[in-house]
């Protein structure tokens, strides 16, 4: 495996594991969700995708987020997947981006995906470009079959 498809290979499984506890999962597409589309900047550069499914996240019974994974033809054959992949979090809690990057931390030392000295810096590369989320706002990761991997909020092209 290259080193294109291993942090491909990364991503994926991370984004599926952040969404391994979501519950009420949901095929296709929808309304009146913030999930049922792509952020506007995405869309712009010409992403064009149909939602594979949706799942809402709980922890103790407070909501975390809803996740949407999407593809270009709504269907997901894997982490080896040649087509791009985006996934959506819509988040219904506040967080810092520090705390952010401590859960993405967490679920790669969970899925034991890279060293501690990878992870680490996977989370310094990170904490240049993730934000801090408010209820209400998204962060969406898409991720190139080229193993090149974007981060969008609402707004913009995250880096």
């Amino acid at each position: 495996m290259g080193p294109k498809i291993a942090w491909r290979r990364v991503v994926v499984l991370t984004l599926a594991s952040l969404a391994g506890n979501a519950v009420a999962a949901t095929p296709g597409n929808s309304s009146g969700n913030p999930s049922a589309t792509l952020p506007p900047p995405l869309v712009a550069e010409g992403f064009a995708a149909q939602r594979v499914g949706v799942g809402l996240l709980r922890w103790f019974g407070l909501e975390i987020y809803e996740a949407a994974l999407w593809t270009p033809d709504g269907t997901f054959s894997g982490a080896y997947s040649e087509e791009p992949v985006a996934f959506t979090l819509s988040y219904r809690r506040s967080f810092s981006r520090d705390r952010l990057i401590d859960i993405t931390g967490t679920a790669w030392g969970e899925l034991a995906l890279a060293t501690d000295e990878q992870r680490q810096r996977w989370s310094r590369e990170l904490a240049k470009i993730w934000v801090d989320v408010r209820k209400g706002s998204n962060m969406t990761t898409l991720v190139l079959p080229s193993g090149e991997t974007r981060f969008y909020n609402a707004d913009r092209l995250l880096g």
